[in-house]
């Protein structure tokens, strides 16, 4: 079972990787991922 933490960590890995592939900074990935959560 992965625990919340686990599965909280690996997303931030993602995005991190996707962030380096299309060159955006980091940040702005974790601001649109706020966005979405609070919809």
């Amino acid at each position: 079972m992965v625990s919340g933490f686990n599965a909280g960590y690996v997303l931030k890995i993602t995005l991190f990787a996707i962030s380096k592939k299309l060159k955006l900074p980091f940040c702005k990935l974790l601001s649109l991922q706020h966005y979405d959560n609070k919809n």
